[in-house]
Formats: C-alpha cells, sequence, structure tokens
C-alpha cells in the first residue's frame, strides 16, 4: 500500500517468482480523500476474518474501521461505512501501532 497526495494505492501479491520475490500487480486506487490523516496512520488487517483486508486508520487517537466488502464493478474496492473501534490510542506514537490476526 502506499499513500500519495491523499490517495490510497494497493498492489496485489500475485504470486511469486522462481527466487522467492513477490509478484506485484500493477498500482491501483483503493481509496480517495485520505489526505487529513498521517501517512504512517493509516493500516490494513482482516478484522472481520473473511480473507479480505479492511482498512483502519488513526486519527487524533481515535481508531476507524472501514470493511472491505469486496469489490465494485469498476474494480475499486467498496469499503463499508467509517466505525470507531476504538479510542484512547493518541500517546502511541502511528510508528509503533501495528496489527495482526490472532487466533
Amino acid at each position: 500500500m502506499s499513500k500519495e497526495s491523499g490517495v490510497l494505492y494497493g498492489f496485489a501479491n500475485s504470486g511469486f517468482n522462481a527466487n522467492g520475490t513477490v509478484i506485484w500487480g500493477a498500482k491501483a486506487v483503493i481509496g480517495q480523500g485520505w489526505g487529513a490523516v498521517a501517512d504512517n496512520g493509516v493500516y490494513f488487517a482482516d478484522l472481520t476474518l473473511d480473507g479480505r483486508s479492511d482498512l483502519i486508520s488513526k486519527e487524533s487517537g481515535v481508531l476507524y474501521a472501514f470493511t472491505n466488502n469486496g469489490f465494485n464493478a469498476n474494480g475499486t474496492v467498496n469499503w463499508g461505512a467509517k466505525t470507531q473501534v476504538g479510542q484512547g490510542w493518541g500517546a502511541v506514537s502511528n510508528d509503533a501501532t501495528y496489527f495482526a490476526e490472532i487466533s
């Protein structure tokens, strides 16, 4: 994922080369309007355990989630509504915030 001028881009994992490196797909727009969110305040994790990466943002110490509902007809991601999922994260650096699946 990359964030440039408020636009989020994704690169699909298309498998592996013979030498073990990842074959990345073409750069694709997956979200717009993210200029007000710090570059290191955008995260991805499968919060709903459906196999799709959901988007999490950290804004002024509050965590918000946008569920990944698959793809729209034009190939863009169908993000769910912005939903608050946590608060009180202001003292934690964006660089020290990580998400991982624990089962």
